[in-house]
């Protein structure tokens, strides 16, 4: 394809490395911290709504919950660190690859805690496309359908495949 030279972005037959830089900068904005703030926010008031109804939760629950919300302060911790540098005009590597990888994983991990809490109250039925009330709880309507929907995340924004690939040959040189 002919693009004018005002048109270009980086340099003549360069085109491959400027789009993987702009697969690394979607890849950094894809660390769904923001996403893992709200479904790991939703799992403390299920968990403080299953409380109130003097139901308590195995010990197993609640260092699950606190294993999550290490991960998820460490994950934004290095995406601010990660953006901060971004934004200095600092060079990104296989960093984004590394976040996407993690986000991706934590977001998956959290359903399944989610799916734990809420056990089969949880199975798939949406309710709402129904016109039914849910089985259980309000909260238990739909956790199916975000375990099963994030299960994509591994491949959307480059496959974990192919992040473990770019992280293999930019960070350990194989």
């Amino acid at each position: 394809m002919r693009v004018p030279k005002a048109n270009r972005l980086g340099e003549e037959n360069q085109g491959w490395s400027v789009a993987k830089n702009l697969l690394g900068n979607e890849r950094l904005l894809v660390s769904r911290v923001a996403e893992n703030r709200r479904i790991f926010g939703k799992i403390k008031d299920i968990i403080r709504l299953e409380q109130a109804k003097g139901i308590e939760l195995e010990p197993e629950i609640t260092a699950k919950l606190s294993l999550l919300e290490i991960r998820l302060e460490a994950l934004d911790a290095t995406a601010m660190r990660l953006l901060s540098k971004f934004d200095d005009g600092g060079a990104i590597g296989a960093e984004p690859s590394m976040l996407k990888l993690k986000g991706s994983k934590l977001v998956q991990d959290m359903d399944c805690l989610l799916y734990e809490i809420v056990t089969y109250y949880g199975l798939p039925l949406d309710s709402q496309m129904r016109n039914e009330s849910p089985i259980g709880s309000d909260y238990s309507d739909m956790v199916a359908n975000g375990l099963f929907h994030h299960r994509g995340y591994t491949i959307a924004g480059g496959s974990s495949e192919v992040q473990h690939n770019i992280i293999a040959k930019a960070v350990l040189g194989l």
